[in-house]
């Protein structure tokens, strides 16, 4: 009765056609983002602004000043010809043209420098977003735990928004920015020395005052970042437990907590719009006092013949032109102070452990038989000096009470985590020196951590190998009976599944997970608690499976009946594998014992 049948049909086999090496040359939307060969990814020390794009803006920059300079010497000729009574229709032709000449110049010139800026902080941030996503990819699943749900989020969102901000409207804007100031200056201490000492001096002052804010910017905008932060945590929260929330009729009281949130993120938000006007303040009187500045110091020198009308009144319409730049970099200050919270934050988030997932020196994992040995292996507060061997083609029942490590062992074989010590080797090979691809193209796993993805039943079922042809899929089709459940759904394989699989039943969810873990025939197959809450007829096909399968199974379960179909079972404790029995021995004490175990109760 619990003797397991010898495989008449090998589901861990290759199946017929197929080449289980095509899981290593997978198209992008295939790549888990550590393909092997892929050269190292990029860090933040490593994500640097294009030189030619950053010495494009200068040269715009440089252009906008050449056209305030022109513009200039055009209004002081104009000015100092009308006091002269030179001017007339014949005077005026040329000006005229030349101001409109240089209008459209600057008309171009802004919306270069406008175009240029946006082009340079849209690319820094995609760059920046993929290097990101591979880190999120190569993480740990405990080092992942570490941050909330929201906190990730905002990293990807608000942060990269912030970052862009800086990059294009700060940076590449003050870079253009610098040199037109320059070159505006230059044109009025060419018309009068006094009249650029004097708008220097206000434009120093103006700068101090707006560094001298920028802690208060930095303490406000890193305090709502972490409202924020605590608000889409508590969103997140209670998108994926609303159910929970419904049933308990706890909806008033969350949305009293998600309002007193809500109001404090709004108080700190308006704390920082205050502190960010003030700086706008001081941005925008440094501009006004500066044409006042030129205007005095140019009435001065007027009065002692030091210089022409024309000068002053060309002076005082740069000074004007000015105002723009000099914003542009008060407005840079603002979005660097901001930017800086948010790139601490992601630079952290790169910073964090990761597992090397490519490169020349991990190896490919090739398995022929499914021999798994675990020596000593240690694993965060869950495994304690675990030393197992599990035999090739063999299905191996891990039981014990909850909390005992039977998931955990499992985790490290399909390298959802890494040991902190010891190893866990698959014939022979070390499993960490091993890249994370051919690992998951040749181990395969079920368990409630693996749930089903947003999209088509087809990409669920072919997650695991995008490019399977459509015998594979049919062959795991038949195999879990998913054949009645395809002919029910609206458009079969393309019928929509939503996230975790919520619009199917336990059983059908069941059904495909199992599928999805079976394309490509994995030689080693690791099941997490595969039938519980299941209904008997997916117990059966799931039981059905694993006697007729062919390869090295490890299975954690809680079920005696599911246990006594292996052909070995280790019994777990406080981390450690205390006993291993052998299956005929095993199914003799369950056949002679009625009572449920006090590790099987849990």
């Amino acid at each position: 009765m619990w003797a397991r049948e010898e495989p008449d049909l090998d589901l861990s086999g290759q199946p017929t056609d197929i080449d289980v090496e095509d899981f290593d040359d997978l198209d992008d939307d295939a790549s888990d983002g550590t393909r092997e060969g892929s050269p190292t990814l990029p860090r933040t020390a490593r994500l640097q602004l294009a030189t030619r794009w950053t010495a494009l803006l200068a040269l715009i920059g440089a252009a906008e000043g050449a056209v305030i300079i022109a513009y200039a010497f055009l209004l002081r000729s104009a000015v100092d010809a009308l006091i002269a009574g030179q001017l007339d229709v014949r005077t005026m032709a040329p000006l005229v043209g030349g101001v409109a000449v240089v209008a459209l110049a600057g008309a171009a010139v802004r919306s270069a420098e406008f175009a240029t800026s946006e082009w340079l902080g849209y690319r820094y941030v995609a760059q920046l977003r993929m290097a990101m996503y591979a880190q999120l990819q190569r993480m740990p699943r405990r080092s992942l735990l570490q941050h909330s749900t929201g906190g990730v989020l905002l990293r990807f969102l608000g942060d990269l928004t912030t970052i862009r901000t800086w990059v294009s409207r700060g940076l590449g804007r003050a870079i253009a920015a610098v040199c037109t100031l320059a070159a505006g200056l230059t044109v009025i201490g060419h018309f009068d020395p006094h009249m650029v000492v004097a708008a220097s001096v206000v434009l120093i002052v103006g700068s101090a005052m707006s560094l001298a804010e920028g802690r208060q910017v930095r303490r406000a905008t890193r305090s709502a970042r972490r409202q924020r932060s605590n608000l889409a945590t508590n969103l997140a929260d209670q998108l994926g437990g609303l159910t929970v929330v419904q049933a308990m009729g706890h909806a008033r009281g969350e949305y009293e907590r998600f309002g007193r949130q809500n109001a404090r993120l709004t108080r700190h938000l308006l704390r920082n719009a205050m502190v960010r006007a003030l700086l706008r303040a001081i941005a925008g009187a440094t501009a006004t006092l500066a044409v006042a500045a030129v205007l005095f110091a140019g009435a001065i020198d007027v009065a002692l013949g030091r210089t022409s009308v024309g000068a002053v009144v060309a002076a005082m319409i740069v000074v004007r032109q000015l105002i723009r730049p000099v914003r542009t970099l008060g407005l840079a200050h603002e979005y660097w102070q901001a930017a800086r919270i948010s790139r601490e934050k992601i630079a952290a988030f790169l910073r964090r452990p990761y597992r090397e997932a490519f490169g020349p020196e991990l190896a490919k994992l090739q398995i022929a038989g499914g021999r798994i040995e675990f020596r000593d292996v240690h694993l965060g507060g869950a495994l304690h000096g675990v030393r197992a061997v599990a035999q090739p083609r063999r299905i191996v029942a891990i039981v014990g009470p909850n909390g005992a490590g039977k998931s955990s062992l499992l985790s490290v074989v399909a390298r959802i985590a890494d040991p902190d010590a010891g190893e866990v080797r698959v014939d022979g090979q070390l499993l960490t020196a091993c890249t994370l691809r051919s690992c998951a193209a040749r181990i395969s796993m079920v368990g409630p951590q693996l749930p089903l993805m947003r999209g088509t039943l087809r990409r669920n079922l072919a997650y695991r190998w995008p490019t399977a042809p459509e015998a594979e899929l049919a062959r795991v089709i038949r195999v879990c009976g998913l054949d009645e459940l395809i002919a029910r759904l609206p458009g079969g394989l393309d019928a929509a599944i939503k996230e975790d699989g919520a619009n199917l039943s336990t059983g059908e969810a069941a059904r495909i997970a199992l599928a999805r873990a079976l394309v490509g025939a994995p030689k080693v197959l690791l099941l997490d608690e595969p039938t519980a809450s299941l209904d008997a007829a997916t117990r059966a096909m799931v039981h059905e499976v694993l006697r007729r399968y062919g390869g090295t199974v490890l299975m954690a379960t809680h079920d005696l009946d599911e246990a006594a179909l292996a052909d070995e079972v280790w019994r777990m404790e406080a981390g450690r594998v205390v006993e291993v029995i052998p299956g005929a021995v095993y199914r003799d004490r369950v056949s002679g014992r009625p009572a449920v175990p006090a590790w099987a109760r849990g």
